[in-house]
């Protein structure tokens, strides 16, 4: 229930990339049967952080992306982190697909910026390539050089 939104945060971030101080408030609808699964505002542990959506999204805009690298302490305690969780509401919508989001960043100077998505960027509608299944392999189980996984891949 994070990743479209993630994805729409980041599409954001890519046309309108502005310093987070700049950032007032980052409101992401979702479909409201997913706001019971992401209950924590500002984590306290890895596993409170991959539940709240607060955090995957400030962790977005202030790494350009989520890997299983930043759910550690340093990362929980990074104060840009932090005060992007503060800023962060998060809200249903009954109109959006069970899969999708939409994400609108209210700047200081009164600007918004807003993005949506029915579905993840990853998805069986959109296959990842080779390469980009290989990345995610080597940033999930912290590997340099997976080149023994993908042989062991192209055996099996």
């Amino acid at each position: 229930s994070t990743h479209s939104a993630i994805d729409t945060i980041l599409r954001i971030a890519r046309i309108h990339p502005i310093d987070h101080m700049e950032i007032r408030e980052i409101n992401c609808w979702i479909h409201p049967s997913h706001v019971g699964e992401l209950p924590y505002g500002v984590p306290n542990s890895d596993l409170e952080g991959k539940f709240s959506m607060p955090f995957v999204l400030a962790v977005a805009w202030i790494y350009g992306g989520v890997e299983l690298s930043h759910f550690t302490e340093e990362v929980l305690k990074d104060a840009r982190i932090v005060e992007l969780c503060n800023k962060v509401n998060l809200l249903s919508d009954e109109g959006l697909s069970p899969l999708g989001s939409r994400v609108t960043i209210v700047s200081t100077k009164n600007k918004s910026y807003s993005s949506a998505a029915d579905r993840p960027w990853v998805h069986p509608l959109n296959p990842l390539t080779e390469d980009e299944v290989t990345n995610n392999v080597r940033s999930c189980a912290g590997l340099k050089d997976i080149s023994l996984f993908t042989e062991a891949l192209t055996r099996w």
